[in-house]
């Protein structure tokens, strides 16, 4: 069963994905989230680098598209999905880690395995944050103070966000405020 915590900080991660803020997901707002991030990183349409991109949107979506109901997914869908991902064993190597996965190719546009402050504001501007609550998010998350988070930093980053119940934790900001 979901916490309170969770059931807060789940919605918002739903929320940044409805790109056209219609309450459901669909593949559209997946494909539609993968162009904007293609676009705010300079690819050229049609490239090999976004291909890949939308590619790999998709699989996110299709990873979630077993919970859809006429095409799409509803909060309470999307808190269902979570509820039992999180409190199945074995499912959170099966769709977490994976995901985490994505979520660092997403971010670490450079390739250079670290994700910066700029590389995050990338994704943050796409999913419709301000340029000054993305660079605060981010100074939580950089624990290191570097500017920089590893793969592993943002693994454990992403574990606090999905299974953590510590208010206090910095990976509950992952995907911007909550609250």
């Amino acid at each position: 069963m979901l916490t309170d915590l969770q059931r807060k900080k789940l919605p918002n991660l739903f929320n940044l994905h409805d790109a056209d803020s219609d309450g459901v997901l669909r593949k559209e707002d997946y494909d539609t989230v993968a162009h904007q991030l293609a676009q705010s990183r300079g690819l050229e349409a049609d490239s090999r680098e976004e291909g890949e991109l939308k590619a790999r949107f998709s699989t996110a979506w299709d990873s979630m598209s077993g919970v859809a109901q006429n095409g799409g997914i509803t909060l309470d869908g999307w808190l269902a999905f979570w509820d039992q991902v999180l409190s199945t064993e074995g499912m959170y190597d099966e769709v977490i880690r994976p995901l985490g996965d994505f979520i660092f190719y997403v971010l670490d546009e450079d390739d250079t395995g670290s994700v910066t402050s700029n590389e995050y504001m990338t994704l943050c501007k796409v999913m419709g944050l301000e340029d000054d609550v993305a660079r605060e998010v981010f100074s939580k998350l950089d624990q290191e103070g570097d500017g920089r988070l590893s793969r592993g930093e943002v693994s454990g980053l992403l574990e606090q966000y999905f299974c953590g119940d510590d208010p206090s934790a910095p990976g509950n900001w992952f995907f911007g405020p909550y609250e």
